[in-house]
């Protein structure tokens, strides 16, 4: 389920219709509660129209159902609401969990609905993870969604062989499977402008648990097969945006509003580089021996600070 072209690989979340009819306690249930679908009316168009293939940007709230068996009832999970970036997926070709597949299909554009997603139909008796934020295995989720538009995506045959090429390309040892090595190579290629170690963190973090919801027979190895599988993880590739405030605050471990010589140091050795020469002269403006906010950011874009192997750490492709 994941959009290997773009990197990121679509949702891994989510064509039985639900509109104020009960259904069976294994089907999705939908209520389109605003837009040109609700009540019983019907879409514009067929452009306007989601069906097998187009690709749908969408608003949409995560919770654990109150039917839910496992899980912290009423619980956010996520919201593209809280970040103001919609999503972006192609339905119907098993790049989202099936319950999206099914339950969005026939809706439009201007939508807004409300689905419960049995678990077989989301993440099933495996889940997202184990941490706080992660759907736990056997949960109910529902999803509160907002269609923003509606278009053509591609094919599904476009999609296989955009993927298989990925993976063909990243077999440098052409046995027909991906080690864990080609499989970190792969999407180290795809990641740029990583400011901070705590980011880089949480990027391998993200890898990590989508290796382990591929890797379905745990052979510490990746089939062409597994790869191409519908995941239950979402990566991120596109680093968060900060502040300046914030990636100054980031570097200033200590708290005391600027930055001694031993937390610049730190901050390059976790890029696997050395300050570039005369850096620290260059912005302690003052000699004092610290750098304050102002004298970090008045100066800085002067330095050229990439990651030491430019080859393997690219700009990188918008996901969703």
């Amino acid at each position: 389920m994941l959009r290997l072209d773009t990197m990121i690989l679509g949702l891994f979340l989510l064509a039985i219709l639900f509109v104020g009819v009960a259904a069976e306690a294994d089907e999705v249930l939908r209520n389109v509660y605003e837009g040109p679908s609700a009540n019983g009316g019907s879409c514009p168009s067929v452009d306007d129209t989601i069906s097998e293939g187009k690709y749908v940007r969408m608003h949409f709230t995560v919770t654990i159902d109150e039917t839910s068996e496992t899980g912290e009832k009423g619980k956010v999970m996520e919201s593209t609401r809280e970040t103001g970036e919609p999503i972006g997926v192609t339905l119907g070709h098993g790049e989202v969990i099936p319950g999206w597949d099914e339950g969005l299909m026939g809706m439009c554009t201007g939508d807004k609905a409300v689905l419960v997603v049995p678990p077989h139909l989301a993440y099933g008796n495996v889940g997202t993870g184990t941490g706080e934020d992660d759907v736990p295995p056997g949960a109910t989720i529902k999803f509160d969604i907002e269609i923003i538009s509606v278009m053509e995506g591609p094919t599904k045959e476009e999609d296989e062989a955009q993927a298989t090429a990925m993976f063909e390309g990243a077999d440098t040892d052409k046995d027909g499977k991906l080690s864990r090595a080609e499989f970190d190579a792969m999407f180290a290629s795809q990641i740029g402008d990583v400011d901070s170690a705590d980011e880089m963190a949480a990027i391998q973090e993200q890898l990590q648990k989508f290796w382990e919801s591929q890797d379905q027979d745990k052979d510490g190895v990746l089939t062409l097969e597994e790869f191409l599988a519908p995941s239950t993880f979402d990566i991120d590739m596109e680093p968060e945006e900060h502040t300046p405030e914030e990636e100054f605050a980031s570097l200033d471990k200590d708290g005391d509003g600027k930055l001694s010589k031993e937390e610049i140091d730190g901050f390059f050795v976790s890029l696997g580089q050395e300050a570039p020469e005369d850096f620290w002269e260059h912005l302690d403006e003052n000699k004092d021996g610290f750098i304050t906010f102002d004298e970090f950011f008045a100066d800085i874009d002067e330095f050229d600070v990439e990651d030491e192997d430019e080859e393997d750490y690219g700009g990188v492709e918008e996901e969703l």
